[in-house]
């Protein structure tokens, strides 16, 4: 499964949303229709405890879209409760 992003720039996209414009598209095997990128799949950063990622923007690289990531503290959860 690939991501994608049309052509205002809505990140992320799938295959899906290309056919819902685009119905003959079949991933992998179509060319994208104008305006669409694909988006490749970036490195997951390495994470210490108590560590989470959440993907950012996709950030063009050697003229290809990439995808992003950003480290940030996991958020506290509360106990559980009985």
């Amino acid at each position: 499964m690939g991501y994608f992003m049309d052509p205002q720039g809505n990140y992320p996209r799938h295959a899906g949303d290309i056919q819902a414009v685009a119905p003959d598209f079949i991933e992998g095997e179509s060319a994208l229709p104008d305006g669409w990128v694909e988006v490749l799949a970036g490195e997951i950063p390495a994470l210490a405890e108590g560590e989470m990622f959440v993907e950012i923007a996709p950030k063009k690289i050697n003229g290809k879209f990439v995808r992003q990531f950003e480290i940030v503290p996991e958020p506290v959860r509360p106990p559980n409760l009985p």
